[in-house]
């Protein structure tokens, strides 16, 4: 009995298989079919152009033994530009470059300047600072550096009269 169950449920899974394979290939067929009448399209299209149909043509009289088509257009070039065209665009560029520069000088100078003028103390303005506490006193530091110095020379000369004795 088991051995009848796994043959069906083997069969019934081959029949999924297949109607799964089938819905494929219907699937690949119509994308296959899509694709030719697209190339047929785009042929079509090229055949139409006034330059390529001349080419198609000649193609054509040549496998039927015609002489092809003399008439063949030529693509259409774009207008050249004029020298003096050329040499404004130039100039036209190295204003506008320049006017450029300027602006970012500009900005640059303006921005320079305000960060300076946050960290820089010393200045024209020096004059209308008050007096206040000094950290130094140069006065007083020469007062100190003479005593050292006086007193200094005084140890050493009595370092040398103790060496005499």
């Amino acid at each position: 009995m088991l051995e009848i169950k796994k043959f069906f449920s083997l069969d019934d899974k081959l029949k999924k298989f297949f109607s799964m394979s089938d819905k494929l290939k219907e699937g690949m067929d119509e994308k296959l079919k899509k694709a030719k009448l697209m190339l047929k399209n785009a042929l079509e299209n090229l055949k139409q152009n006034k330059f390529l149909k001349s080419v198609f043509s000649g193609a054509d009289a040549e496998t039927k033994n015609e002489e092809p088509e003399k008439n063949i257009t030529e693509p259409v070039l774009e207008p050249v530009e004029s020298p003096e065209d050329i040499e404004k665009k130039k100039k036209r560029e190295v204003v506008f470059e320049l006017a450029l520069f300027l602006i970012l000088g500009i900005l640059l100078g303006i921005t320079i300047k305000t960060e300076a003028v946050k960290r820089i103390t010393i200045g024209f303005n020096d004059y209308k600072i008050a007096n206040g506490q000094n950290g130094y006193n140069l006065e007083e530091i020469k007062k100190v550096l003479e005593q050292k110095a006086t007193t200094a020379q005084d140890m050493q000369q009595s370092a040398g009269a103790q060496t005499q004795q």
